[in-house]
């Protein structure tokens, strides 16, 4: 059985459930399609059931609305999907806005967001421009698309492109950490592990041979003397650590220091190109997306550097665009900053000269994407053997030690 949520001819929501015969997902759309209702949720488990957001009796002002608050970006992926299909069924964007905001009432915070974008709308303001007001709530890239879609009348169509745009982006970001969490989890066990034998096995070791007075092997002494430093003294490890936290706060404050330690993570080899990769093909992939949604080249510069997060990119990134206000060609501002791969700018430039520059900015951002996903999977496994190996010499070391030490007992009897 499936459940759905649709709009009716008057604009109202429509919930229900369907079990036909070879039921699916198509059929169903099928389904409320022959009936006049157009689907906007569909799914095997029924909706659980939200409480309706009550309307403010007094009005607040736009800055109270989402302070410090920033749009998940399910939430954004959902509300350009959803506008863009109400749009593309002859919804106005007002009365979509009002069915949207009606089915997000869970939400609370979206809902209100909402909510004040369709007020603001009624006074005057348009769409981008309420969405702006938002005071972050929404990205730069998500605000100038719409405000290109707005501009061309092609609203619907940069929606539905932003939101494949979006998808893509959260779908890495999944597969980043699905591929990390067994390499935490491993590591934080052998960890935990080590630290429960240090604290709680050795210690009782040391203290019958303590009691015995006899000379121990140096390295069963060491393990000893380690096990109980960190039973005896933890709180300075705890204390250290935390030290070493508010340092890294400190320097990650100040510009010129942030700066430095972003250009020493290039430098690492594995590392440093990991990142630059993750770099590019961010940078690529929404600036391809801008310009074929019909921003601007020299706004899409600017916004696209709130999408890149190392401190030297972003500056090289930043000279860029001031060397296209110069007439500098993109390929050719990118080779001088030297942080950019030779493939990718050499893409860049085929899009400059076919006159299709985004399309090949964001065919660089997919190769990337998958060059990244592709070195995720080889550190992945090469990481978890690693740790085996690294936890298995360590945690037989102890046990060596130990018995070198049981053995020292037996010398001594004899």
């Amino acid at each position: 059985m499936f459940h759905y949520k649709a709009i009716d001819a008057q604009s109202r929501i429509v919930t229900g459930s369907w079990d036909g015969p070879d039921a699916d997902e198509r059929a169903v759309v099928a389904y409320l399609q022959g009936r006049g209702l157009v689907p906007l949720r569909i799914q095997r488990a029924p909706f659980a059931d939200a409480p309706a957001a009550p309307r403010p009796t007094a009005r607040r002002s736009w800055r109270q609305v989402g302070r410090g608050a920033r749009a998940e970006t399910r939430e954004l992926v959902s509300l350009a999907e959803d506008v863009a299909l109400l749009l593309g069924s002859g919804v106005p964007l007002s009365r979509a806005l009002v069915i949207l905001t009606e089915l997000h009432a869970s939400r609370k915070t979206f809902a209100g967001v909402l909510r004040k974008v369709n007020d603001d709308m009624r006074e005057g303001s348009t769409f981008w421009e309420a969405l702006e007001r938002r005071d972050g709530f929404f990205p730069p890239i998500f605000v100038n698309m719409v405000r290109a879609g707005e501009s061309s009348g092609a609203l619907p169509i940069i929606l539905e492109r932003l939101s494949a745009y979006l998808e893509e982006i959260q779908e890495l970001k999944d597969y980043l950490r699905s591929a990390m969490i067994y390499p935490v989890i491993l590591t934080v066990t052998s960890l935990v592990s080590m630290v429960l034998m240090l604290t709680l096995v050795v210690p009782k070791f040391a203290e019958v041979f303590q009691d015995m007075g006899m000379a121990l092997p140096a390295m069963t002494q060491a393990m000893f003397t380690l096990g109980l430093l960190l039973r005896d003294g933890w709180w300075v490890l705890v204390l250290g650590v935390a030290g070493l936290f508010a340092v890294v706060l400190a320097v990650l404050r100040v510009e010129r220091w942030r700066r430095g330690l972003d250009g020493a993570v290039l430098r690492i080899p594995a590392m440093g190109m990991f990142v630059r990769k993750i770099e590019v093909a961010r940078f690529c992939r929404t600036l391809g997306t801008l310009l074929d949604s019909g921003v601007p080249i020299l706004q899409a510069m600017n916004i696209v550097q709130g999408v890149v997060f190392n401190g030297v990119i972003h500056a090289a990134v930043a000279q860029a665009g001031d060397d296209l206000k110069r007439g500098v060609v993109l390929s050719g501002a990118l080779r001088k900053t030297g942080l950019f791969p030779e493939l990718a700018l050499n893409m860049i430039g085929v899009g400059e000269e076919t006159g299709r520059l985004g399309h090949m900015l964001d065919k660089v951002g997919q190769l990337y994407d998958k060059e990244l996903k592709k070195g995720i999977k080889t550190f992945s496994s090469f990481f978890e053997p690693m740790v085996l190996l690294v936890m298995g010499v360590l945690i037989g070391g102890m046990v060596i030690s130990m018995l070198m030490a049981i053995f020292s007992i037996n010398d001594v009897q004899m």
